[in-house]
């Protein structure tokens, strides 16, 4: 019995990484079984079957976890894209309230030079605002 071990560079994402290490150990297997499976042919026969429903399993739950890879991918674009809204729908609104509080902040301040201690400045400044808005 004559048993190789070839180290292969390491490439590619860990998935394949993974399956380059499995294909390693399978061709160990089978070089270290390869009298086992030629005195007892259903050894051979069992190990194909269990390889093949381990490589099926395998596929599935790969499948399953693009799906939920994918799903979980889709949620923070769409997350990441309602806090960009967010963001310029309260930039817009913290402008508009900056304005609206500049304007009301003159006319207090004409108001109050305008008054000298009474209301009269307050209820002129009314008067000019809402013949402007006319």
């Amino acid at each position: 019995m004559k048993i190789q071990i070839t180290s292969e560079p390491r490439r590619g994402n860990a998935r394949s990484r993974t399956d380059d290490e499995l294909r390693g150990e399978r061709r160990l297997a089978d070089q270290f079984g390869s009298d086992l499976y030629a005195s007892t042919p259903g050894v051979a026969f069992r190990l194909r079957q269990a390889r093949d429903q381990s490589d099926f399993q395998l596929a599935e739950e790969r499948e399953e976890n693009d799906r939920d890879l994918l799903r979980e991918r889709s949620a923070r674009d769409d997350a990441v894209a309602a806090l960009a809204d967010r963001e310029d729908l309260l930039a817009v609104f913290g402008h508009d309230m900056k304005s609206l509080l500049s304007v009301l902040s003159v006319h207090a301040e004409l108001a109050a030079g305008q008054s000298q201690g009474g209301s009269g400045g307050l209820e002129n400044v009314k008067a000019d605002t809402e013949a402007r808005a006319s």
